[in-house]
């Protein structure tokens, strides 16, 4: 009488070649793993740097950080910013801005700090 195994003695990945949709499959959900990790390790820099940093600093280096942060959270998502022109690097400046993606808010703090103002419709959404 022949012993079942205890276990399936197949390689997890049997039958698998490269360049097979399975392990295109295995590839994209590893880069999606790498770009979660980059993007969580960024949030929880950002948290530290508010917490413990942003009480004894100025405003100015406040400033510096959250725009720093911001480049760092493009960075840690992939994706390259270009800015065309020179911003204004001081001084009171209004900024418009057709806000059609949750980028937006990461784009413009890392070409210049900046403050937010929101529709008065917001405050009824529901978050």
């Amino acid at each position: 009488m022949s012993q079942r195994p205890l276990r399936h003695e197949a390689p997890f990945h049997a039958g698998w070649e490269s360049g097979s949709a399975a392990t295109a499959q295995v590839g994209f959900l590893d880069e999606v793993d790498d770009l979660v990790g980059r993007v969580l390790a960024q949030v929880a820099r950002g948290w530290w740097t508010i917490v413990f940093l942003f009480p004894g600093l100025p405003q100015p280096a406040r400033e510096r950080h959250v725009s720093d942060w911001a480049i760092g959270m493009l960075r840690a998502m992939g994706i390259t910013l270009e800015v065309r022109g020179v911003p204004a690097a001081s001084g009171p400046l209004l900024l418009a801005s057709n806000h059609i993606s949750w980028l937006d808010i990461l784009v413009l703090h890392a070409a210049r700090f900046c403050r937010f103002v929101s529709k008065a419709e917001v405050h009824h959404w529901p978050v």
